[in-house]
């Protein structure tokens, strides 16, 4: 399981010990910070399975991870993770005495989306942090021969733009979750929704699908 250290601009680096902790600038956080550009209760840093996520929690100015706006996502090594104006450098370190579940989300889908003619990456991390920032994101699927309207936007965990280089991109990753009473995100409805955002048609030309599963229902497999 890894440790999570925060290391800021300037200052001592903070580490996070709580498998839940909220950061903002209420005194009840578990991480309090002075800066007015943060929220009182901004963002929460959770363990899901040994991997690290972030959770903004409806906070005015918003949390990014490399200057990109989340609604919650996984953390990587190395990112610049910011509340609002406020940023950190990941850190995280594995911690070789853990014995960690690999499989670690129920019902997760990532799927890496190519298309024949990207946009420039600017454009289309763009349309990524609109729809993350969105509150709502309504859309139709057909169910049983009639059209369906629900909202896509609660099943969106993450989407990451991958690089070929510098400034091309090679495609895309989006994760979606399940829902008992919504269903399943579509990767390819996020594509859609992603085509309207940037005003230019995507195409999933290659897609690579995995399920992941909670430790225990892997150990009764």
């Amino acid at each position: 399981m890894a440790t999570l250290r925060l290391v800021p601009v300037s200052g001592q680096p903070i580490d996070v010990v709580k498998d839940q902790t909220v950061v903002g600038r209420d005194p009840s956080c578990e991480i309090v910070v002075a800066d007015g550009s943060v929220s009182r209760r901004h963002a929460r840093l959770e363990q899901r399975g040994g991997i690290w996520w972030v959770v903004d929690q409806g906070s005015a100015n918003g949390t990014y991870l490399n200057s990109l706006r989340i609604a919650e996502q996984a953390l990587k090594n190395g990112q610049e993770l910011r509340f609002g104006a406020l940023a950190f450098r990941v850190d995280l370190k594995e911690d070789p005495e853990a014995t960690v579940a690999t499989p670690v989300l129920k019902d997760d889908s990532a799927t890496l989306m190519a298309t024949p003619d990207p946009p420039a990456r600017a454009a289309l991390e763009n349309a990524c942090a609109r729809l993350l920032a969105a509150p709502t994101l309504p859309r139709t699927r057909d169910k049983g021969g009639r059209s369906v309207g629900y909202d896509l936007r609660p099943l969106v965990t993450s989407i990451d733009v991958l690089e070929a280089a510098p400034g091309r991109v090679a495609g895309l990753r989006i994760r979606t979750r399940f829902d008992p009473e919504k269903g399943v995100g579509r990767p390819e409805e996020v594509l859609a929704a992603l085509s309207e955002l940037a005003g230019t048609p995507l195409e999933a030309t290659a897609t690579i699908r995995e399920r992941l599963l909670l430790a225990d229902e892997a150990n009764e497999a």
